[in-house]
């Protein structure tokens, strides 16, 4: 799980992001890890 959150925050700059309340950061975390996850089925 922390490798996940390394590639999040690498790829997307998660820590920089604004969003960091409520379901809204929660949602785009989602987001963030589906598109990474296709990337990977692709590669």
């Amino acid at each position: 799980m922390a490798l996940a959150m390394t590639v999040r925050d690498v790829t997307f700059g998660e820590d920089a992001s604004r969003a960091r309340t409520g379901s809204l950061s929660r949602a785009l975390a989602t987001f963030r890890s589906l598109a990474i996850s296709l990337a990977h089925l692709r590669a």
